[in-house]
């Protein structure tokens, strides 16, 4: 399933100087190469995880209605549009009434509300889209721990080793309870 990401975060779950504590730099000198390895290790481990950490809206396109909808980057918070394109090539909403919002399940599904049936839509690529909220929340107090601690320990790692190298490996022990697969 394509999908991107319409909103970004509007920060990220790690502050310039959480990191810096974390690296024990006290000048400024760095910041700006700082400001990239969290950004740089929050990508990796949303990637890793298959989870959205600060709140973000994320557009998913499918070619047609399929049995249930998995949505890439839980955890999610709200569905904002199901739009699809008829057979006589007009796009159309949705009614929320139409389907039902699985939030508990890993990834998030959206499935028919009993009773409806999925429209006929026209047979084109990325004929239906998915336009979704997900996310733990707004702040860096949101995100569990230990996904705070993996990027951290990223953070640290390619802070002391520019030229690069593998992940640490107790940054995927640390993700891999959040791993949705």
């Amino acid at each position: 399933m394509p999908f991107q990401i319409t909103v970004v975060p509007s920060a990220e779950p790690i502050s310039t100087d959480d990191a810096k504590t974390h690296l024990n730099v006290s000048d400024s000198a760095d910041d700006a190469y700082i400001d990239t390895l969290i950004k740089a290790a929050r990508q990796y481990a949303e990637d890793f995880t298959r989870r959205a950490f600060i709140t973000q809206t994320i557009e998913a396109k499918f070619d047609k209605f399929p049995a249930y909808f998995e949505l890439e980057r839980g955890p999610l918070q709200s569905v904002t549009s199901i739009q699809y394109v008829d057979t006589d090539g007009n796009t159309q909403t949705l009614a929320a009434s139409n389907y039902i919002i699985d939030k508990v399940s890993m990834p998030p599904r959206i499935t028919e509300a009993y009773g409806v049936t999925w429209p006929s839509v026209r047979d084109i690529a990325n004929a239906v889209t998915v336009t979704y909220v997900s996310g733990y929340g707004d702040a860096s107090t949101d995100v569990p721990q230990q996904i705070i601690h993996a990027m951290l320990f990223h953070i640290g790692y390619f802070y002391e080793n520019r030229e690069g190298g593998d992940v640490p490996p107790i940054v995927k022990t640390l993700l891999m309870p959040h791993k949705v697969y």
